[in-house]
């Protein structure tokens, strides 16, 4: 008797699966009326996790495809606009090409994080940070250099990427990217290229400080002996104009980092570091770390701080000059140590 009840059961589990009914207009299956079948946890937590796999697969490919479309797009763009803007015949052409046609890269960049904040680990956006970061400046760059080490510290291509900013102002937030590299970063060259590259930043910023500090001293100069009361309108622009570049002297003077402030004003920080010194650190912690490399020509860092090291000791203002020996118009010998405590000046020339 129990024997044929089992084989009862077995029947009717075996038929469950032709009671599903289907609609009489459509012929296919109605939703409502499925017969509910077995449950297999084991099995449907094996489809759940292909599920997740085959979404996040998925997903990738997908990043990866549109942030490649927008730098593309892009590209495209950037290439039509420098066409045209070559073939302009007069510079008025040129402006309005400009003004019509040049692609701006911050559209392109709130597009890309759109993506990349989907998946801020994933390859593609390693990629469209780093086109962010060597393309856009501000808040955007910024938080993207964040994601980019919050994600992708550990890969080599960081490098780059800090080289990229080796002409950009030394502000605080360039300067505690490179430093976060440095500190961060498993890899030796980009540690050495983020010290490299931060050095850099506060000596071509050097440079810029010293002609707009000048120029806005001027422009003071010029305001103080103004008397607006008695300007005419073309005079009143021109004091406008003078105005404005006191302004963004100040800008930029609150735009920089304190270490690069100080030596700009003062020549080294609080603690006595120098431009040199922060090139002495440079060569000493990464001087044979390869900087540049084509073919057989390879450069390390320490060989590209050479000449920088040598300018700052001996061709700075104040700096004792090197010597130099030679043959004056009369074919007589002498030495610019000769000449020390009297105004010499030196034509270097040459020809080819």
């Amino acid at each position: 008797m129990r024997k044929l009840i089992v084989f009862c059961l077995l029947v009717c589990l075996a038929g469950c699966g032709n009671t599903d009914k289907k609609d009489d207009k459509t012929g296919q299956l109605d939703p409502h009326n499925l017969t509910p079948v077995a449950w297999f946890p084991q099995e449907q937590e094996e489809q759940e996790e292909a599920a997740e796999e085959a979404a996040e697969e998925a997903a990738e490919e997908a990043s990866e495809e549109s942030v490649e479309a927008i730098i593309e797009e892009f590209d495209t763009a950037y290439a039509e606009f420098l066409e045209a803007y070559n073939a302009a015949e007069n510079q008025e052409d040129k402006q309005e090409i400009f003004r019509q046609s040049y692609p701006q890269p911050n559209a392109y960049a709130e597009r890309l994080m759109a993506v990349i904040e989907e998946d801020p680990a994933s390859e593609s956006a390693a990629e469209g940070l780093a086109w962010i970061v060597q393309r856009v400046r501000g808040p955007m760059s910024n938080g993207a250099s964040d994601l980019l080490i919050e994600h992708h510290i550990q890969s080599e291509a960081m490098a780059d990427i800090a080289m990229s900013k080796s002409r950009e102002v030394p502000s605080e937030e360039n300067q505690a990217f490179l430093q976060r590299l440095i500190d961060e970063s498993p890899v030796e060259r980009v540690k050495g290229i983020a010290a490299y590259t931060s050095v850099m930043q506060i000596q071509g910023g050097k440079r810029r400080f010293d002609t707009m500090k000048g120029n806005a001293e001027t422009a003071q100069a010029r305001l103080d002996a103004s008397d607006e009361a008695e300007e005419d309108d073309d005079a009143q622009q021109q004091l406008a104009r003078l105005r404005a570049q006191l302004q963004g002297f100040d800008v930029y003077m609150n735009s920089l980092s304190d270490v690069a402030l100080a030596i700009y004003e003062d020549g080294q920080t609080a603690d006595g570091t120098t431009l040199e010194t922060l090139f002495d650190d440079v060569v000493e912690n990464y001087g044979d770390v390869v900087l540049t490399e084509r073919g057989d020509n390879v450069v390390t860092i320490g060989e590209r701080c050479e000449s920088t090291l040598f300018e700052l000791r001996y061709l700075s203002i104040g700096k004792t000059a090197p010597d130099i020996e030679g043959e004056d118009l009369d074919g007589e010998d002498f030495k610019l140590s000769d000449y020390r405590g009297k105004v010499v000046v030196i034509d270097f020339w040459g020809d080819w």
